[in-house]
């Protein structure tokens, strides 16, 4: 690691996660298995907790998981989107 360069973990060598990004992941993920409707309530909440979970980790250098919650937005919005197209089109005359 270079001298000025922030160190991450706890000191233990083991990265602290946070607990916001992989929870805002597990949101997002779960909404691509669920019914539009409940879909729609786990990706806004893994989107929001993905984009609170991107805020802590620029504050706070001793944890990681940039990655994951970069993750959790882009699943999430892509579900969000994808959602709201499916519940306004129209249903199939038959």
């Amino acid at each position: 690691m270079t001298e000025g360069a922030p160190k991450r973990g706890n000191g233990s060598g083991v990265p602290r996660y946070s607990w916001k990004a992989v929870t805002a992941l597990v949101l997002a993920v779960g909404a691509l298995l669920m019914p539009a409707i409940v879909a729609l309530v786990l990706a806004a909440a893994g989107l929001v907790l993905g984009l609170i979970a991107r805020r802590e980790l620029k504050r706070e250098p001793s944890l990681t998981g940039g990655a994951l919650a970069l993750a959790a937005v882009i699943v999430a919005a892509f579900v969000l989107v994808f959602d709201v197209i499916l519940l306004t089109l129209p249903a199939p005359a038959g």
